[in-house]
Order: C-alpha cells, then structure tokens, then sequence
C-alpha cells in the first residue's frame, strides 16, 4: 500500500502591490507589478490580478543582479529554500516550511517546471541560462498544471525564438575566487514570420565550496579520486525552434543538454575550539581556513538530456494545448566513506550510478475568450511516468580482532541494487473554471482526480534479495477554491484554499 496525506491551506491578504521583494531595489518601472506578465493561472495576466502570492522574477532582474546559479534565486523570494546535494542527485525546493528529502521516496512538496513541463529539481537548480522569466507559486497545486503539490511551484521559461528578428546576447564574468562564467544565445528566423531557431549555451568553472585538504594529494583519478583544488564545471547548451505557418497553429520544440562534474571536500574545524578541554588536534583548523582531513575527495559525473515540445490549434475563442517532456539524467558519484580520517594512507568509498528517465504528457483544453462574457475555464488531462535505477557499491573494512594482530586486512565489497518491476506513474483530470461578477468580483474552483501507481521494488544486497515496495495503487480528489474582489487598480482582497496529495512508499521486510 501506499500511504496518502493530504494538506490543506487558507490564508487572506490585503496588498496595494503584488511585487516581488526585490522590486524596491528595481529602477522606476521596470518591475512594477502592473508591467509583469505571469502565467500562474495558465493564461497571461498582470501580476497584480493573480488571486495568489506569486513571486516573478524576470530576465531584466535576473542579468541586472548578475544571478548564476538558480539557487541565488532563494535570496530574491521570502521563505523559498533550494538545495542540491553534492552527490549530484538530491535537490529539492522548500516552500512554507514544509520539508522534503529525496532519500524518502515520497513525492516532492514543491514541482518545478521548464516551459509549461514538469522537470527534476537537479536540473534546474545549477547554472541557469537565456531565461526569460522564473514565477515561484505558493500553495496547493494541480487543479491548474502538472503535478499535485503541497508548497508551490517553481516555473522557469527559456527565451524563445523571434519569427521575425535576429537576436543575440552574450555575457562573461571572472572573479578572483576563480570562478569563470560564459554564456551566449542567438536566434534567427529561417523562415520570416514562420520558422525561427535559437541557440544559447553556458561554460562555468568554479572553485565549489572552496576547502581543500591538509592531506596529502596525488594524481587524480575516478578510480582512486585525489584532487590539489575542489572544483565544479558546467557545460551546457540548448536548441529550440518555433513553427508557426499560421495564425492558428504553433509548434515549439527544445533539447537541452548538461554535463556537470565536481569534486571537493567536507569543511572541518577542530573540536578544540569549541571544547577546551578536548586533546588538541594534531594541526588546528580554524573555520576560516576552509580545510578538510579527508585523503580522497568525493567526485560526482551528472548528465542531463532533456527533451520539451509543445503544440497549440485556436479555434472558435478556444485553445487546445498538448505539452510533452522527457528527461533522462545518469550521475556517477564516488565518496570517501573514511570521513574521520581513522586510518592514514586509507580510504574506502561508496560508487554509485543512478540512471532515471521520465515522460510527461498533458492535453487541455481552455479559453482565450470569455465564456458568456462571465466564465475563464481550463479541462485537462495529464499522465506521467518515471523510472529510476540505483546501483551501489559500499566498500566496509575488515580487521582482525586484537588477540590475532588486529589491523584491516581487506576491504569488502558489497553491490546493492534497487530494481523496479515497471514505472510509478500518474494519470489525473482536472479542471478550473473562474467566474467574473462584474469588474470587481471573481470566484474561482478548481479539482482533480489523482490515480497514482507503484510498482513492486526489490533491494538486492549481495545475494540477498528484499522486498523494499510492494508497491500499489492510490487515487484521490483535490481540491482548489478561491475568492478576490479588487477595491481599485492598487488594492485587492482575497481568500484561497486548497487541498494536496503527496505519495509515500511504504518499505516492507522480507524476501520475496
């Protein structure tokens, strides 16, 4: 079985402008509320009209404050926390306070998405580039888009293509922390007015979390991993094309590529400084020294490949939209398991390599006019599906007891493996329909129908086989509710609510 939460929020706000945090800083205009476009609601609308707390942080913002990494883009939003792991698969995004931790197996508290599709957090949250525009959306999703969340949503929109205009840009920086960024994009129209293509990409070199080891070091290899500096690259790149031969039909397409590798040590300082009476280290380090006693650093390989394609036909004041995405992601990480330095001149590891792949399909169906001038509404249907493959090798030293020597005399061995008897997956309708009471009044319902599958998943350790998921079927119905009234153009008050469904797995004990 597997188990169902479900969460709840309501909240009220009175505000004279939906801006972002940032936007004081801003010069005069140019991240005013009333000329931000957004698309919490799946329709482009001013950011003030939104019946929600929805943060947009756009191009003009993101190049002013020269922001790199997508983590940076915490410090713009109250309350957003992201975090990548450095093993090169754990990442995650928190909003509301709620917590998530890949290792658990359940669903994430908060979705992130690229152009319209649902994507893995480790690959948004490096190095960002020719984007257009990141809307962070808080509370209870997916009566509007994608997947069923407690906290919020995270969208990120690359810059597309003009039909009709050559356009280029390029920027590079360097620092003294010896950090080298370059990133470029340029888009042509082939066919003018019918078929443009862009091209961007980004290099990045960065000394990691900058410690470095009071150990001694030597040639580096994946196999026996020792490095002279911590390090992290970045090498991506992204072609996307749009297609419009006519006024009532458009087609986009991308494919992103990312390598990303890194290797670096865990930060120590001396339990002294905190302990007086502690022995004293052998060599005192300070927190201001960034140094590690590790021997061997842990180094990790990350790579992305990710597909996204779109398509929308106009008809009759309506709009039919179909968006699919698949993503495909292999990490090869190696840790020193000897992280207290116990031994000298001796280390064993953890290798892992973790190999996943997802597709996502969603087809709705919405207005661009006005239903009986009263009505906007979005019906829709969505399927998703991922598996994810794990295998380990964990290294565990093997000493002779003191009466016979003692001492490590050989180092064990054992691959563990996680194999899926199939995908987990989801396929759900949902639907949202807004009324407008006039000029000043709107109500808005929203729901969802969740049907959600694990499949048995067995841990192979040795030549032991555990059941770790027997796997299972779940279904459920959200729900979203909302009402807004707008006094005048600068002030507005609302109240929403909404419910969510998160899976968890289940882990059970025993041998098949």
């Amino acid at each position: 079985m597997v188990n169902l939460k479900t969460f709840a929020f309501c909240g009220a706000s009175l505000i004279a402008l939906a801006t972002p945090a940032y936007a004081q800083q801003a010069e005069p205009g140019v991240n005013d509320a009333a000329d931000i476009i957004v698309s919490a609601r799946r329709r482009d609308e001013r950011l003030q009209d939104v019946p929600s707390v929805v943060n947009a942080i756009p191009a003009e913002t993101i190049a002013k404050l020269n922001i790199q990494d997508a983590k940076e883009l915490q410090s713009l939003v109250p309350g957003l926390q992201l975090r990548s792991e450095a093993n090169g698969i754990g990442a995650s995004g928190q909003l509301r306070g709620i917590q998530y931790d890949i290792n658990s197996s359940a669903s994430p508290s908060v979705a992130f998405y690229l152009n319209d599709a649902p994507i893995g957090a480790n690959v948004m949250l490096g190095q960002m580039f020719d984007i257009a525009q990141v809307e962070v959306l808080r509370g209870p999703q997916g009566t509007l888009r994608g997947a069923s969340v407690p906290s919020g949503s995270i969208t990120y929109t690359t810059r597309k293509a003009s039909l009709s205009e050559v356009g280029a840009s390029a920027s590079a920086s360097y620092s003294d922390a010896h950090h080298i960024n370059v990133n470029a994009a340029l888009g042509i129209p082939l066919i003018k007015d019918m078929l443009a293509l862009r091209v961007a990409g980004v290099y990045d070199k960065n000394r990691g979390n900058l410690v470095t080891s009071n150990a001694p070091i030597s040639t580096a290899t994946f196999a026996n991993p020792q490095i002279a500096q911590p390090y992290a690259k970045t090498y991506a790149g992204r072609v996307s094309a749009v297609f419009q031969p006519t006024d009532w039909l458009k087609v986009e397409g991308m494919y992103q590529h990312q390598d990303y590798r890194s290797g670096g040590f865990d930060q120590y300082a001396s339990f002294s400084l905190v302990q007086p009476s502690a022995t004293p280290s052998p060599v005192l380090i300070t927190p201001g020294d960034f140094r590690s006693i590790w021997e061997s650093p842990r180094v990790a390989h990350s790579v992305f490949n990710t597909y996204n394609w779109r398509g929308e036909v106009r008809f009759a004041g309506q709009k039919l939209v179909y968006q699919g995405s698949h993503n495909s992601f292999v990490n090869d990480s190696k840790v020193n398991q000897d992280v207290a330095n116990f031994r000298s001149n001796f280390d064993f590891y953890q290798t892992n390599r973790t190999v996943s792949k997802d597709n996502s399909h969603e087809i709705r169906l919405q207005n661009e006019e006005r239903v009986a001038d009263l009505f906007d509404y979005i019906v829709g249907y969505y399927h998703t599906d991922a598996a994810t493959d794990i295998d380990l090798i964990q290294e565990t030293p093997v000493a002779l007891p003191g009466f016979l020597g003692g001492g490590i005399q050989a180092v064990a061995q054992t691959p563990i493996t996680r194999n899926r008897d199939g995908k987990n997956s989801e396929n759900a309708f949902f639907g949202n329909v807004t009324a407008h009471l006039g000029d000043k009044l709107q109500i808005s319902a929203g729901a969802r129908h969740i049907k959600a599958h694990s499949p048995r998943t067995l841990l192979v350790l040795g030549a032991n086989s555990v059941l770790f998921d027997a796997g299972g079927d779940d279904k459920a119905w959200i729900y979203t509710g909302s009402v807004q009234y707008k006094v005048n153009q600068d002030l507005m008050v609302y109240a929403s609510t909404g419910t969510s469904f998160r899976r968890t797995m289940v882990r059970m004990r025993g041998t098949p």
